[in-house]
């Protein structure tokens, strides 16, 4: 090791890409010289996940390689930290797996609670890598303050939360939670499964643009459509529930044409049965937009990511700043493309 850190920084770069993660560990614990050399490194994991449930704190990464089968997994690291407690005394074990070995579990005394100590050495592993996506898979929420988990402090350095139930378990928030996420938490792209507690209501910012580029709700049971594109992030999906239907994707039409969304580029309302629809039901998706057959070519269609116009494509356009959509139903869903002045430059107009 002591060789290791007279190295020139190159070659220990070199050196550290290949040792395997239990190993880099190992080192970060040896000396302040070598956690100070791996933190300058700022190796790259792929994946990070945190698993909260009944006491028990995991974080787990995926460092991903080139293989004879693709690019998939060829490392990752676990820790585990469990809350037994005995009488007035704090006892957490600790476990240490990867996929080479597993460090014997470890009995931990130290005068800090088990999730302080969780924090503790999270912040330590994470001081030397360099996290691309962040999935939080988080049971039995009303048991954590979600807003005070110390994560979210480092959310800007994320690619994606995913905020998820366990399994088949459901996950309910307040709405106090589900604000901290939608307003406060910053993320390029943040995935919600995520139900309301009953009777309760979001509030949507009035004239505030979301720090989240790219949402995801896959339970929208809590969702106000009218107000939904005005939180203005960069793309929406959002999946339909049983009791949503063709009215819904009217709504969040015509909310576009009257918001002042001027960040949205593209949203899309999926899961729900288009092509069991008749007719007269949808044109009812687009009353009251004045919508047109579209006047783009199937060409630059194409630089939006639509491909399939066997049943065509509609155009909108509000009045407020002239802004134009394209939207094209599918199979099961609906999506709209913005216009921006990016996406006609790129076309040539």
């Amino acid at each position: 090791m002591v060789k290791l850190l007279k190295f020139p920084s190159l070659v220990q770069e070199k050196i550290v890409k290949m040792m395997i993660f239990m190993e880099i560990f190992e080192l970060s614990h040896t000396s302040k010289r070598a956690r100070n050399m791996l933190k300058s490194l700022r190796i790259q994991a792929e994946q990070l996940y945190y698993e909260f449930n009944k006491g028990t704190y995991e974080i787990w990464l995926n460092f991903y390689g080139e293989t004879d089968y693709g690019r998939t997994i060829v490392d990752k690291f676990g820790m585990i930290v469990k809350d037994s407690r005995k009488r007035k005394n704090v006892e957490h074990q600790v476990k240490i797996e990867s996929l080479n070995r597993t460090l014997t579990a470890i009995g931990s005394h130290e005068q800090l609670l088990p999730f302080e100590f969780f924090e503790k050495q999270t912040n330590h592993i994470l001081s030397f890598f360099k996290v691309k996506e962040t999935n939080v898979l988080y049971r039995h929420g009303k048991k954590f303050g979600l807003q005070n988990f110390f994560f979210w402090k480092n959310s800007q350095r994320y690619q994606k939360v995913q905020m998820q139930a366990w399994s088949d378990q459901k996950l309910t928030l307040s709405k106090c939670q589900l604000a901290f996420l939608l307003e406060e938490v910053d993320t390029k792209e943040m995935i919600l499964e995520v139900g309301l507690e009953p009777k309760h209501t979001y509030q949507y910012p009035k004239q505030e643009s979301s720090k989240i580029e790219k949402l995801q709700i896959l339970n929208s049971s809590w969702v106000c459509f009218e107000e939904l594109l005005a939180m203005d992030n960069k793309e929406v999906i959002c999946v339909a529930q049983y009791s949503q239907n063709f009215r819904t994707a009217n709504v969040l039409l015509k909310s576009w044409i009257q918001g002042n969304n001027v960040k949205l580029e593209e949203f899309q309302y999926t899961k729900f049965a288009v092509s069991k629809l008749a007719q007269s039901d949808r044109d009812a998706i687009f009353f009251g937009t004045n919508a047109t057959p579209t006047l783009f070519t199937y060409e630059q269609l194409v630089t939006r990511g639509i491909y399939d116009l066997n049943s065509g494509a509609m155009d909108i356009r509000r009045e407020k700043d002239g802004m134009l959509a394209t939207v094209k139903l599918g199979l099961d869903n609906m999506r709209v493309v913005i216009w921006h002045q990016k996406h006609l430059k790129a076309i040539g107009q």
